[in-house]
């Protein structure tokens, strides 16, 4: 049986209200994401929004995966000050593509787990070189398919043809892709079936797109809980037998 988890949900949409209706719509799992701008702001209240989050999760029977997203165009040198701070207190530090400098960091730098593509970041050779070598995964998002007018929304759904079609080069792209909703209203949530199903209309394989919301994103969080727990001390290496701490609960 698939555990689906929608990878990039608010923060503060994750209401108990809202974790119910997630439940509801098919997921076990959801990335409880905070911009990097709060943690340079009030690192306090970012870390006090998480354990309140993982409570409500817990309440609701819904894993909540903590997300540190650097949503906001930065320099590479303040971007590895976050990194150096924080790897090790979420479980998943993501870097939107919001220019060229950004995407090139992250999809070189380990630390980074995902490179979430906003329409029109440009993917170069040798970011998918590293992306490819690292196995780092990258993400779409519903929610710009979701906005603008048609002509809009068929640029958006053109870019990400674009995209699938360069990451299945010389592999196939359902290993390194997940779809999440990058919801920040209610209105944006849809289930996980329904989400497979439009990555199909536009050329995954329907079980290859269910993967990119269940098995590859379960993946992702169990690797990235494995590392925080010492269990992959570096990469490549697993130590057997070392029971996991199951994240940073």
């Amino acid at each position: 049986m698939r555990k689906f988890y929608d990878l990039l949900v608010s923060a503060d949409l994750l209401t108990p209200e809202t974790l119910s209706y997630m439940r509801e719509l098919g997921f076990s799992g959801v990335g409880a994401s905070i911009s990097a701008q709060l943690f340079l702001e009030s690192p306090e209240a970012a870390m006090k929004m998480f354990e309140q989050l993982r409570e409500r999760g817990r309440e609701e029977g819904l894993d909540v995966v903590t997300r540190l997203s650097i949503d906001v165009p930065m320099k590479e040198g303040l971007a590895k000050k976050i990194l150096r701070r924080w790897r090790t207190r979420v479980e998943l530090i993501t870097v939107h593509a919001m220019n060229r400098q950004l995407t090139a960091f992250a999809c070189r730098d380990t630390r980074v787990d995902v490179l979430t593509l906003v329409p029109g970041a440009r993917l170069l050779k040798g970011d998918l070189m590293y992306m490819k070598e690292y196995g780092k995964r990258v993400e779409l998002l519903l929610a710009p398919l979701q906005e603008g007018d048609v002509r809009v929304r068929a640029s958006t759904l053109s870019y990400y043809l674009a995209v699938l079609g360069k990451l299945a080069k010389g592999r196939r792209p359902d290993i390194l892709l997940l779809f999440s909703s990058g919801a920040t209203e209610v209105r944006s949530l849809r289930d996980a079936r329904s989400m497979a199903a439009l990555l199909h209309t536009i050329g995954i394989p329907y079980e290859y797109a269910l993967d990119a919301l269940s098995k590859n994103a379960l993946d992702l969080v169990t690797e990235s809980r494995e590392k925080l727990a010492g269990i992959i001390p570096v990469r490549g290496v697993k130590i057997i037998g070392k029971e996991s701490a199951g994240g940073i609960r």
